[in-house]
């Protein structure tokens, strides 16, 4: 509450500077941005969507002589694809996502921490929808930023490895599951990080799908001896 007190306080000032002609609309904007990043925080969304709003037409409508930063308005509209989430407005969010991920690619390059995030949230809004082999890719993509930004061997990494690993699972993908679930494991203990929460449930995980085939396995033997046809008996 104190936080936004002061932000609120900061951008009287500065729509007093701004009348003056000394401040433009996108300097306003980044007060406004960290406004909305307060109401979001508190679950008040539909107050932080106005506000991210009013930041979006600012700093669009700016006459600030360098234009329009891509890479801040990208931020932005990651934030209210955050909300629409929040509101259950998935087409909503997968549009600002994609907006947002362009922006992100033309100034901050293919390979950059933000555009991963950006692909993570468009994972989580497939998910969401249902549309898994979506989810896939847009989480794979988010992977192969993070290996690129961070390294192979990186506990980000790790933990993406293993959520891909469970949707595989959970979708009775199960090589390409024990295939993630693996490299997630290799990373935790190369990293010492055995005992993590994460890394134990690497490996419960890892357990689950060699029970899962084990039994898979046994049952597909006893269908080949029951469906060889009738058994022939011997006549003395």
């Amino acid at each position: 509450a104190e936080a936004l007190e002061l932000y609120r306080q900061a951008l009287d000032v500065y729509e007093i500077i701004k009348d003056e002609g000394n401040l433009h609309g996108a300097d306003i904007a980044g007060t406004l941005t960290n406004i909305g990043n307060i109401h979001s925080k508190t679950g008040d969304y539909d107050e932080a969507m106005e506000v991210y709003l009013h930041a979006v037409t600012l700093k669009t409508e700016s006459q600030d002589p360098k234009g329009p930063k891509k890479a801040e308005l990208a931020g932005l509209k990651n934030n209210i694809g955050i909300l629409c989430i929040e509101r259950e407005e998935y087409g909503k969010a997968i549009d600002l996502f994609t907006e947002a991920l362009k922006l992100q690619r033309e100034t901050l390059g293919l390979y950059h921490l933000d555009v991963a995030s950006t692909l993570h949230n468009m994972g989580e809004v497939y998910m969401k929808k249902k549309q898994v082999n979506n989810a896939v890719t847009a989480y794979n993509s988010a992977l192969n930023v993070k290996k690129k930004v961070l390294g192979g061997k990186h506990i980000e990494v790790a933990s993406l490895f293993f959520f891909i690993g469970l949707i595989y699972k959970k979708i009775n993908q199960t090589k390409k599951a024990k295939n993630y679930l693996l490299q997630a494991q290799s990373i935790y203990r190369l990293l010492n990080l055995s005992e993590t929460p994460s890394a134990l449930a690497t490996d419960r995980s890892l357990e689950d799908l060699r029970s899962a085939l084990h039994t898979d396995n046994i049952n597909k033997y006893a269908s080949k001896i029951t469906n060889k046809g009738p058994f022939q008996i011997a006549t003395v």
